[in-house]
C-alpha cells in the first residue's frame, strides 16, 4: 500500500528517538519496571495503552506500541496517529503547574469519563481507583473546605447527571442544598480539557464557561495541597 500524502514518514533514528521518549514517559508515570520485549500479551504494553489514552483519549494496538519500542517499526505513521504519540509525550512531561508542586503527588482523573464507575483513578485506568465513597470524603474534608470565603462551611460534593448521563458531574451544594460549585477531577477547562492529573474548585456558567477557585494536588496520604490560587 503506497503512503498516503498526509503520513508522517520518520527515519530509523527518528523512530529511535520518539520510541525513547514514550519510555522515559511511561517510566517517569509508571511504577513497572518490566522490559518492552516482542512478547505478545505483555501487561507493560496494557498498562501504556491505559497511560495514552488517558493523556490523548486515542487507544493504540498493542502491535504498533510493540513494533516501536522494540525497534521493528517501519517509520510510517497515519498524521492523527503521530499526533497523538506527540501529544502524549508533551502532556505527559510537563503541566503548567510543575514548578509549584512536589513531585511525590499522584495524577488522578475522573473514572466516568473512561467508562469507570464514579471515582478516581491513580495515573492509569488500570491502576489503584479511589472509590466515591471514599473520593467524597476526601473533597470534602480535604480540597472545598479549603476555599471558605466562597465555599461556605458545611458544603459538600454531590454526584449529578449532565444530558442524560448519570454521574458526569461533582457539583458543590451548601448546607441549603443549593448547588454553589464545581470540582474537576484531572481535566483543566481553561485548557481545552487537558488531562494533567489535578483537581480544580470552582463554579460551572455554562456548558462553555467555567470558573477556577483553586488547583490543587492529591498526596499518597489522600491530602489535597493548593497548586494554585485565583481567589
Amino acid at each position: 500500500m503506497p503512503p498516503r500524502t498526509s503520513d508522517v514518514c520518520l527515519s530509523e533514528n527518528q523512530v529511535q528517538e520518539l520510541s525513547e521518549q514514550i519510555k522515559s514517559v511511561f517510566r517517569s508515570r509508571s511504577n513497572s519496571t518490566a522490559p518492552f520485549t516482542k512478547t505478545k500479551g505483555s501487561p507493560v504494553y496494557e498498562e501504556l495503552k491505559d497511560l495514552i489514552y488517558t493523556y490523548t483519549g486515542v487507544y493504540f494496538s498493542t502491535s504498533t506500541l510493540r513494533n516501536l519500542l522494540t525497534g521493528s517499526h517501519n517509520g510510517r505513521f497515519r498524521n492523527d496517529t503521530h499526533n497523538a504519540l506527540t501529544v502524549f509525550i508533551l502532556k505527559s512531561m510537563k503541566n503548567n503547574y510543575d514548578e509549584n508542586i512536589n513531585p511525590d503527588y499522584q495524577r488522578i482523573f475522573w473514572g466516568v469519563n473512561h467508562n469507570l464507575p464514579p471515582g478516581a483513578f491513580i495515573e492509569r485506568t488500570k491502576g489503584e481507583f479511589i472509590s466515591w465513597e471514599q473520593l467524597k470524603k476526601e473533597l470534602d474534608n480535604s480540597a472545598i473546605n479549603q476555599c471558605p470565603r466562597i465555599i461556605p462551611v458545611g458544603s459538600q460534593v454531590v454526584l449529578a447527571p449532565f444530558y442524560g448521563k448519570d454521574d458526569w458531574l461533582v457539583n458543590i451544594i451548601n448546607t441549603k442544598g443549593e448547588t454553589i460549585g464545581s470540582v474537576w477531577i484531572g481535566g483543566d477547562p481553561y485548557n481545552n480539557w487537558n488531562q494533567d492529573g489535578l483537581v480544580r474548585v470552582g463554579k460551572t456558567i455554562s456548558d462553555t464557561e467555567w470558573e477556577v477557585y483553586q488547583v490543587l494536588a492529591r498526596y499518597p496520604d489522600a491530602s489535597y495541597r493548593i497548586v494554585k490560587s485565583f481567589v
